[in-house]
């Protein structure tokens, strides 16, 4: 897993696989004395190299930006941010799609044991 900055207030985290990428991206609050900071998570992304007939070969990234107060009103600013330092950091390049949206999680189901207390 790599982490890097997005700006001054944000920063992400990545995994990395032969075609695609994905992680979360987190509000960052330094301490004063700049020996740590705090992380919140405010929305995650995908990042992967779709196939599709009539189109050409292209990176696309899906930019997931959560309700919350520490998130941009925004979401393309965070999708933006998140497309500069993923080209920045050599983990994807031009021609690129993205996809900037609001969400918040509705419902959910495990199926199996998802979670380690299961």
């Amino acid at each position: 897993m790599k982490r890097f900055d997005l700006n001054r207030d944000f920063s992400a985290d990545c995994t990395i696989a032969d075609k695609s990428r994905a992680g979360e991206i987190y509000h960052v609050r330094r301490s004063a004395f700049g020996s740590g900071m705090n992380l919140t998570p405010v929305a995650w992304y995908f990042a992967w190299q779709p196939l599709i007939i009539g189109f050409n070969g292209r990176w696309r990234v899906d930019c997931f930006v959560k309700r919350h107060p520490l998130a941009p009103r925004e979401p393309i600013s965070l999708g933006q941010a998140l497309v500069a330092a993923l080209m920045r950091e050599n983990l994807c390049e031009e021609p690129l799609w993205l996809s900037a949206h609001r969400t918040e999680d509705e419902k959910g189901q495990a199926y199996g044991n998802v979670f380690e207390d299961d």
